[in-house]
């Protein structure tokens, strides 16, 4: 529910267990957890069977989880706090400053939640969904007003943009051609104050479905993104690429088989010592948030 949307015709229909968090925010965090992920569980708290809430993403602490749903409209920013990363979320409220009267998406929150990315087909932009961020000075202000990243903006669908930590390497997926199936794109910069590089796509994941919803981990060597690709479970489902260096070309994609399954999923946010990996799924008929566990 997403730029992603218009981008491809497949995507219209588009702890506490035990387990260790670390939150830690250089650039070369090492994610520590391997291994299969639990079977996904439904954030219960956040979900709203009338709507469909899609695009999680986190700060690095697990305490403010954002998200787009069309709870009011086409599509808006919602937020959820909690206290602990074992207490319950708080019932979501609007993000009144990211939100417009047009489809604003894929929010994607900073590791020490300052700056935000997300989407919006809102007038003023380059054309059909852009990409903008937005500022705040702490975690108790309000957001600036979303202002355009223009070097990353196509007239064509540009969104879905995640970060590294540090701000200085961006992931996202765009429409190479209108009306094309989505892929994923990859800009860096040399500081926050920098202009971001021009965009290249990363062909080594090409194929001629869709790639979108791309993550990537704190040390720039692991992505995540989901794809209707064929041999897949069902109908979008979740791949891995890693890389020995972050100017080295990405592995062959591998499936997360543990996670799919028939149903639709996508979305991926993975906690920076990869024990928590929280998603979008339609298993239960609409689009909700869940969560896993390693």
């Amino acid at each position: 529910m997403t730029g992603r949307r218009s981008g491809a015709a497949l995507l219209l229909a588009l702890a506490a267990s035990g387990c260790r968090y670390g939150f830690d925010l250089s650039p070369d965090a090492e994610v520590v957890a391997t291994g299969a992920f639990s079977p996904p569980r439904l954030i219960a708290e956040l979900s709203d069977p009338q709507a469909n809430d899609d695009d999680p993403t986190l700060t690095a602490d697990m305490l403010e989880l954002y998200f787009e749903s069309n709870r009011f409209d086409a599509g808006d920013i919602f937020v959820s706090r909690r206290a602990s990363i074992v207490a319950p979320w708080s019932a979501p409220t609007l993000v009144a400053e990211l939100s417009s009267t047009s489809d604003d998406e894929t929010p994607e929150v900073a590791a020490d939640g300052l700056t935000i990315f997300l989407a919006s087909n809102r007038p003023g932009g380059a054309g059909g969904f852009d990409v903008y961020t937005a500022t705040r000075a702490n975690r108790e202000a309000g957001w600036s007003t979303p202002v355009l990243v223009s070097e990353l903006n196509t007239p064509l669908t540009d969104a879905a943009t995640a970060t590294t930590p540090d701000l200085l390497d961006a992931v996202f997926h765009a429409e190479p051609a209108a009306g094309a199936n989505l892929d994923i794109y990859e800009a860096t910069r040399t500081s926050t104050d920098s202009p971001w590089s021009p965009r290249r796509a990363i062909t080594e994941l090409d194929t001629p479905a869709a790639e979108a919803t791309p993550f990537l981990t704190p040390d720039g060597l692991t992505l995540y993104f989901i794809s209707d690709r064929p041999g897949g479970a069902g109908d979008l489902d979740m791949y891995i690429a890693t890389r020995p260096s972050r100017d080295a070309p990405f592995s062959p994609p591998v499936p997360v088989v543990e996670l799919n399954t028939p149903s639709a999923i996508q979305d991926p946010w993975l906690s920076a010592d990869g024990h928590r990996l929280v998603l979008v799924d339609n298993r239960a008929g609409s689009e909700d948030l869940y969560e896993a566990d390693r």
